[in-house]
Parts: C-alpha cells; structure tokens; sequence
C-alpha cells in the first residue's frame, strides 16, 4: 500500500534535485513525493514522473526479455504505469485528514483507514452491479438472436448456434 507509506524526504529530494541519476527513485522500496494537495500536483512532481518511467523502463525490460510473448503485443508502458500511479495520487488525496467539526477536530489514522476501507467496498460493489447489468444485457442479446434465428435457420444450425453461445456464455 504505497499511498500509507511516508513520502520521500526533504534531503533525498534536495540530493535529487542536485543529481536525479544518483538520488532517484529505486524499484524497490518506492516512496512518492507526496508534497501536492491535488492529483495533478502529485503527478508533476519530478521525482513522481522519474517513478513511473523507471517502472515503465523496468517493464519494457522484462516484456522484450520475454520471447514467447506471453504479455500480448506491445503497450505503452509509461501511460499504462502513469495511470496506475494517478489511482495512488487519489487514494494520497482522498487518505489526508479531513475535519470533523467546527472545533477543528481531525480524523485519527483509524478513521481515515475506516473511510477509506468504507469507499473502496462501496465501489466494489457498485462495480458488480454494474457487471451483473452488463450480464443481464448480453444474455437478453443472446435470447434475441437466438429467437430471430428461430424463424430463419433449420433446426438441426439453431442447435449449433445455441451451444456456441451457451460455451460462449460460460
């Protein structure tokens, strides 16, 4: 969970600024500059971009090393890795302590993990409502395809066809 972990420090950032080759981020053990109070900010931090085009250069490494491809055809790696980090810009965002009331009162560390926790199974389930209405959706199609080929095809093709969509399906 890389949006709980500290961000990088004041001394490693100056070092980095001084020389990004010899200061930069590492693969292992990646923290973010969290220093930005929007997702967009995160995403300008240079050290930020010298992440995910490392990981996107470490990617490109292991896709070309392997011949038998078995990652699919080429992508692009620093989109793909840039996007991944933008969903941790949000959860560093959505993770900073809001106020609880006119006092001033700050969410504690568990409360924020609660909120958080809370969000993520609300889009889960969101998500597989969504999912379920996809489901409903394509297999109406099916139904209706399978009808109009009722009144077009022999029987012995509307059995053909209604197993193809039947493995289709599963």
């Amino acid at each position: 969970q890389l949006f709980v972990r500290p961000g990088v420090s004041d001394a490693r950032l100056k070092n980095f600024e001084q020389n990004p080759q010899l200061y930069g981020s590492k693969i292992r053990n990646t923290v973010l500059d969290k220093r930005g109070l929007t997702t967009q900010q995160l995403a300008e931090q240079p050290w930020n971009q010298q992440v995910a085009y490392i990981m996107a250069k470490n990617a490109e490494e292991i896709y070309r090393s392997c011949k038998d491809q078995r990652f699919g055809d080429a992508i692009d790696w620093l989109e793909l890795f840039q996007e991944r980090i933008y969903r941790v810009y949000l959860d560093i965002v959505k993770g900073r302590p809001k106020t609880l009331n006119e006092a001033g009162t700050r969410e504690s560390p568990e409360q924020i993990q609660d909120r958080l926790v809370e969000s993520h199974l609300l889009r889960i389930k969101n998500n597989g409502e969504t999912n379920s209405r996809h489901m409903v959706w394509f297999l109406r199609s099916v139904i209706q395809s399978t009808v109009c080929l009722l009144f077009s095809i022999d029987v012995p093709e509307i059995i053909r066809t209604l197993r193809n969509l039947r493995n289709h399906v599963a």
